[in-house]
């Protein structure tokens, strides 16, 4: 029976720089994907030989082991990893809940009183590819969500667009940010990453699963529930939410370059669906591919819970 479970990753590329970079911590902490929700059998890898703990969920592991990663289970765990003699603060923890497929009912509405600020400026785009030339208005993406699916900037396949803030997002109590598409159904959805940055040239982007997705035609339908930490897993009018706790570990986080409390950009990239594109985990993911004309992932709007 198969579960999931939740993690982190990293990624960095470039808008314009406006923040000074803060210095590396003292202690190096391991790190590796993490999602709120994982699958059982997946793979927590973190890249050297560490010492590896685990327990029950709100428990210390007994013992401690050196690998270089973790394999889940079929049931919910704390995992922990440290560099040998590592001091407490300095020590990886996950609190991994393992399930069969990942919540398709947590979507937040766009009229959701939850949300008090949205997207305010476009502060990069690149447009992807098979897009036709009225499709490719960024300001679209700014403002609130109406659930209107032709008020969208489209991004084409491969395609990004970066959106600033009045204000930046910080990391408070449970998902932070939410980023809506036009789907138009609960099945037709078109998916990408998303990355957060503080001074626009340092971004991280967030950890992703996908179980067993399959092949899909360019106009045909996925089941959300076969993947999680994207953006575009509801229809229109409903968001993806995003949670900058599962970032606390990256090591651009670590090191200062991205801070959790002062997030200013939020870069959304268009996922070309035809498997060539993996999660964090090296598993392939599937969108409806290809698409033409308004292409890739419409981005209607990016709603900002803490602030």
């Amino acid at each position: 029976m198969m579960k999931a479970l939740a993690f982190v990753f990293l990624l960095s590329a470039c808008d314009a720089a406006d923040v000074p970079l803060v210095a590396e911590p003292q202690c190096p902490t391991p790190h590796a994907p993490v999602l709120h929700a994982l699958a059982s059998g997946t793979r927590l890898s973190f890249g050297e030989t560490v010492e590896v703990g685990s327990a029950a969920l709100g428990h210390a592991p007994d013992t401690w082991d050196p690998n270089d990663s973790f394999v889940l289970g079929a049931d919910d765990v704390s995992v922990f990893a440290r560099a040998p003699g590592a001091a407490e603060a300095c020590t990886f923890r996950a609190d991994v809940h393992v399930v069969e497929r990942f919540a398709t009912d947590d979507g937040v509405a766009a009229d959701d009183p939850r949300i008090v600020a949205w997207a305010s400026t476009v502060t990069a785009v690149s447009w992807g590819r098979d897009n036709d030339a009225d499709a490719e208005v960024a300001a679209r993406a700014l403002g609130p969500a109406t659930g209107d699916t032709y008020d969208t900037a489209s991004l084409g396949n491969g395609g990004r667009l970066t959106v600033g803030f009045d204000a930046p997002i910080v990391d408070g109590d449970g998902p932070d940010f939410v980023i809506f598409e036009n789907g138009f159904s609960d099945q037709f959805l078109e998916l990408a990453f998303v990355e957060v940055s503080t001074d626009g040239h340092t971004f991280v982007r967030f950890p992703t699963q996908a179980l067993g997705m399959t092949p899909v035609s360019g106009y045909g339908t996925l089941d959300a529930g076969t993947v999680s930490g994207v953006a575009g897993r509801y229809r229109a009018g409903v968001g993806t939410t995003f949670d900058l706790a599962l970032l606390r570990f990256d090591p651009d986080v670590r090191a200062g370059r991205v801070d959790l409390d002062r997030i200013t950009r939020v870069r959304v990239v268009d996922i070309v669906g035809d498997g060539a594109t993996s999660d964090s985990f090296g598993a392939p993911i599937y969108d409806p591919t290809p698409t033409y004309g308004t292409a890739g992932f419409d981005l209607e709007a990016v709603g900002v819970i803490n602030d």
